[in-house]
């Protein structure tokens, strides 16, 4: 069995000892008790006050099982206390050397009452990630907002537009895209473009068999396209 030599003092029933009130009121309390007689009540409260405690912390020892000794070495003391404080394993208490595995060990409805009394919602239960009840981040966004560009989506679509002009004389061709999709085209759309006046005669048509990954492939009904938008969805 654990010792511990700490001892309260003045701890029995009708102790001889000043009440809390007038202990808390006592200018000694800063300066300490001056030349002249001391009330022995006022002394042993001062005795009690510090005992209790050295008692109180050598008990916890004690529980530990580790010793509480008054032989005056204070290192051994010091470091025996230190291992009763790490020998805890009582789960009401986290344990940072455990990385907080009280968390998991609790339980899952312990889990959710503890994010739930700190104010996490749903979202702290979701991973990151694009499948389906993943949160995407930021990456899962990537965009090119400008004349020709492009906007990916979590889902693995991507959206891409181009502005482009057809060479002269010309009613074929085909238009790099502002990034290549990974598997495939999916789908065109091909239309005139005009800044003033009406829409051109001829139909503008996309090319689906020379279509590629990286490029819209369109045919026209004759020359003279002119500028025209490119509108194209794949993954």
């Amino acid at each position: 069995m654990a010792t511990n030599n700490f001892k309260p003092f003045a701890t029995g029933n009708g102790a001889n000892v000043t009440t809390q009130s007038d202990y808390e009121a006592l200018t000694a309390l800063l300066s300490g008790f001056q030349a002249g007689k001391a009330s022995s009540a006022q002394i042993n409260k001062a005795l009690r006050q510090g005992t209790v405690m050295a008692a109180m912390l050598g008990a916890f020892m004690n529980d530990r099982g580790i010793d509480a000794k008054d032989d005056g070495n204070l290192i051994t003391l010091l470091a025996n206390f230190k291992s009763a404080l790490t020998s805890l394993s009582d789960t009401r208490y986290l344990g940072t050397a455990n990385k907080l595995v009280e968390f998991l060990n609790a339980g899952s409805q312990a889990q959710a009452d503890a994010r739930f009394n700190i104010g996490c919602g749903a979202a702290a239960t979701r991973n990151v990630g694009t499948a389906t009840g993943n949160i995407p981040d930021m990456a899962s966004f990537a965009s090119l907002q400008s004349s020709s560009g492009y906007q990916q989506l979590p889902g693995g679509l991507v959206l891409q537009w181009i502005n482009s002009t057809a060479p002269d004389g010309t009613t074929s061709g085909s238009v790099a895209l502002p990034v290549a999709f990974s598997n495939q085209t999916l789908v065109a759309f091909i239309c005139d473009s005009i800044t003033t006046g009406s829409p051109s005669s001829f139909n503008l048509a996309w090319s689906i068999n020379t279509t590629t990954r990286s490029s819209i492939s369109w045919v026209a009904t004759s020359a003279g396209v002119g500028a025209f938008t490119v509108l194209a969805i794949g993954r």
